[in-house]
């Protein structure tokens, strides 16, 4: 049955470029020792492989051995091998943050494509700048304005939001509302801390320094109570003269030991700041720019138009830039 995948489309100038299918990443994801989730590891057919028009395109970031200097790119997350040392386990935002990882946007599916041996790619062309019309995949409420980058919805529901004529059990890369600058910084900073155990103090550095705080903390209030109440027992007026000096001895003793343990409060106190503190050296930083710039490329560009999940939406691609 045909059907029209554009309707009430925007007119406008678009930037297109021919591409090619990454069959290299085809036949791993297609393979049964894929090490892919179970989340995204089950109906690999060969049709949840095929590219269809309007969708989103994305090549892997460590590229694969070619030698023809053309983009090669695919669409679906169906089987896509977890990267080296993951550990979130079955989590869906840490399967969905794992691929992401892996990949970068390039543009969205003009023509369909269908893999296969004769490897014939002629025709293959992807829409890398201009105006689009996309489906609204993800789960949030898209409005005139936001923007949007690439998503990836792993709920059940996402078959209540699927075109006509693709597989139900095909994972395809979606757009979703694109966070705020400061909380992709602050994603960024936990992400350079949790894969760099030099980037930041350890867990239980932090739980010692607070733990040393506390205990200084309980030394000090219990010889200032000492020092308060041998204060308090200077401070009587009917006292002779030998017990007001016996009494102001007193609170010098107790005065010389308070100061000790008021300098081994505010010592603990600056260790659990710097703990607490984010010191990146310069590879440190470096390497959390990296992340930072590689969480910026997966924005696609701006919404046009309102768009619950499920509906259409025009989207202006625009040019992805680190910073």
């Amino acid at each position: 049955m045909s059907f029209n995948r554009r309707p009430n489309r925007i007119a406008g100038p678009g930037f297109n470029i021919n591409v090619r299918y990454d069959d290299q990443h085809m036949y791993k994801a297609r393979s049964s020792a894929n090490g892919a989730n179970s989340k995204v590891n089950s109906a690999n057919s060969v049709e949840n492989f095929d590219v269809k028009e309007a969708e989103l395109l994305v090549a892997m970031n460590k590229g694969t051995m070619y030698h023809d200097g053309m983009t090669h790119c695919f669409s679906t997350a169906n089987g896509f091998p977890a990267s080296e040392g993951y550990q979130g386990g079955d989590s869906e935002d840490a399967v969905v943050r794992d691929i992401l990882s892996q990949v970068r946007f390039i543009g969205v599916a003009l023509t369909e494509y269908q893999p296969s041996k004769a490897y014939s790619e002629q025709g293959f062309v992807a829409q890398v700048g201009g105006v689009v019309t996309l489906i609204n995949e993800g789960t949030d409420i898209i409005k005139p304005g936001d923007k949007v980058e690439l998503g990836l919805n792993l709920s059940k529901r996402r078959k209540q939001t699927r075109e006509k004529g693709i597989p139900r059990s095909k994972i395809r890369f979606c757009i979703q509302k694109a966070v705020s600058t400061d909380e992709k910084i602050k994603n960024a900073i936990d992400a350079h801390e949790t894969s760099n155990a030099n980037a930041g103090v350890s867990t239980v550095d932090k739980q010692a320094a607070t733990n040393a705080v506390q205990a200084a903390e309980a030394a000090f209030v219990a010889q200032k109570q000492v020092f308060d109440t041998a204060e308090a027992a200077a401070a009587v007026s009917t006292l002779t003269t030998a017990q007001k000096k016996a009494a102001d001895k007193k609170v010098k003793e107790e005065k010389k030991k308070l100061v000790p343990l008021e300098k081994a409060l505010k010592k603990a106190e600056k260790a659990l700041a710097d703990c607490s503190a984010c010191k990146f050296k310069t590879d440190d930083l470096r390497e959390f720019l990296k992340i930072y710039e590689k969480s910026q490329s997966h924005v696609i560009g701006k919404a046009y138009s309102y768009a619950r999940p499920g509906d259409r939406l025009e989207v202006g691609l625009q040019p992805r830039h680190p910073y």
